[in-house]
């Protein structure tokens, strides 16, 4: 039987590996920041993550930080240990959006997947929630609502979240679901009590 995280990243030997998320590149070199796999392990209650930037590849390291912004702002502010970058006048963005993703549609896909797995009885409200505040900071609501409408129209969903106080974005996710015959559960309460 295969591990939870072997369908978001099947090369990994353990949840420890280390897989990028984010990089940048510069005239100097290229920056990448990286995160055991385990990060994407849905997390009930808050948990200290790690995150480590590379130089060039993996030539060199700063230590590791326990957020994505820390790491990043480390590179803008030159507070890398990485001298080389450290003395130089190159600028990197400190704004996540202008650092490029390295993650995969498959893996983001299957990372909600694993959250819906884990919360049979989530509401769409939840999943937003959740992943508005994970710790990768990958998934926004709008990728929500296109993953969603994915695994729809694709047959993979069984189970629509539970509706309870849907953010105005999902409506058309709703209404497709509803379109494809897929059952829609709601409720009046955060769980339970349709």
């Amino acid at each position: 039987m295969s591990e939870w995280w072997q369908a978001m990243y099947s090369e990994a030997e353990s949840e420890d590996d280390l897989v990028p998320l984010y990089s940048f590149n510069t005239v100097l070199g290229d920056w990448e920041v990286h995160t055991p796999v385990k990060t994407f392990r849905f997390q009930s209650l808050k948990q200290t993550n790690n995150f480590y930037v590379f130089w060039n590849g993996g030539e060199e390291s700063i230590a590791c930080t326990k957020s994505v912004f820390d790491a990043i702002i480390a590179v803008a502010q030159h507070k890398t240990g990485v001298e080389e970058w450290d003395h130089s006048s190159f600028e990197v963005s400190d704004y996540l959006n202008d650092w490029k993703r390295e993650v995969s549609d498959r893996v983001i896909f299957n990372f909600i997947n694993h959250w819906m797995d884990c919360n049979s009885e989530g509401t769409l409200r939840e999943i937003v929630d959740y992943f508005e505040h994970e710790a990768t900071h990958l998934i926004d609501r709008m990728n929500i609502v296109g993953f969603l409408k994915e695994m729809i129209v694709s047959g993979q969903m069984s189970r629509f979240p539970r509706v309870w106080m849907p953010p105005a974005e999902m409506s058309s996710v709703i209404e497709l679901a509803k379109e494809y015959g897929i059952p829609v559960r709601y409720s009046r309460t955060k769980r339970g009590n349709p």
